[in-house]
């Protein structure tokens, strides 16, 4: 399910909302305006208080960067920690940041128009990067780093 909802900072105005994906019926077109207008509203906004709502962000990229520190701490860049057990796998936290990354990106991407102004990085790049950024940020959240990751990439 894909859900994005972007509304101005007074809450009085639903800027924009995109449901395509679940609804089955919108095109790739119209998709990538809403996502390209949902993140541009985001990026130029200043940061806002904390009364201030800019985008409702869903899974694990709307935790702090302290808790991304911490579960990165002894895995190296682009790697994580798997384990195989009688009733399944398991990976450690810092997988579900990564996966939460790549798709991030993986989105952005979606909304270049050609492929030379698409971010290309491996996930060991991007990791080191946002864990760089969240050691000097540590109560600010994943998502935000991420955005300001795109913006210079």
């Amino acid at each position: 399910m894909v859900a994005l909802w972007v509304w101005g900072t007074n809450m009085r105005n639903l800027g924009i909302v995109a449901l395509c994906a679940v609804l089955g019926g919108c095109s790739r077109w119209l998709l990538s305006i809403a996502v390209v207008s949902a993140l541009l509203l985001g990026a130029s906004a200043s940061r806002a208080s904390d009364d201030e709502q800019i985008a409702a962000i869903y899974g694990i990229g709307s935790e702090s960067c302290g808790r991304f520190v911490a579960a990165a701490t002894d895995n190296k860049p682009g790697a994580y920690r798997a384990m195989t057990r009688p009733e399944g796998s398991y990976v450690n936290d810092l997988q579900r940041y990564q996966q939460w990354m790549m798709g991030f990106v993986s989105a952005i991407n979606s909304t270049r128009p050609n492929l030379d102004s698409q971010i290309k990085v491996d996930l060991a790049g991007m990791d080191l990067w946002l864990r760089n950024w969240c050691n000097q940020l540590p109560t600010d959240s994943v998502y935000h780093g991420l955005m300001i990751f795109t913006t210079k990439h």
